[in-house]
């Protein structure tokens, strides 16, 4: 496999940590990493020779993000994702009065 020394001349490998990712937990070693897209790629060279890609954020690479290292995976969303997640909600929300819940008095 061809590889791609760092600044230091030693080789950096990586790990693919996105549990979704058909590659996760392979390891590589890295050919270079490029900022494309707003985001940070790593390249690669797959199984059969080729130049693949993927975001840095799902390798070992990436810095990891303190709110998974302080939670241990015990917490599936950040509260500004689940607040951004909130606000889109509200803005595709049809404009209609809100529904009545069990057990409040009906208008008549």
């Amino acid at each position: 496999m061809r590889t791609a020394p760092d600044a230091a001349g030693a080789t950096t490998t990586f790990q693919i940590i996105h549990p979704f990712h058909p590659l996760f937990g392979r390891q590589f070693e890295r050919i270079k990493t490029k900022w494309t897209w707003s985001e940070t790629w790593v390249y690669f060279l797959n199984d059969a020779g080729r130049l693949a890609s993927v975001p840095t954020d799902w390798t070992t690479l990436s810095t990891p993000d303190p709110f998974w290292v302080l939670s241990k995976g015990r917490a599936r969303f950040r509260p500004e994702d689940l607040i951004h997640l909130a606000e889109l909600i509200d803005g595709i929300a049809p404009s209609s009065p809100p529904r009545k819940r069990k057990g409040e008095a009906h208008d008549m």
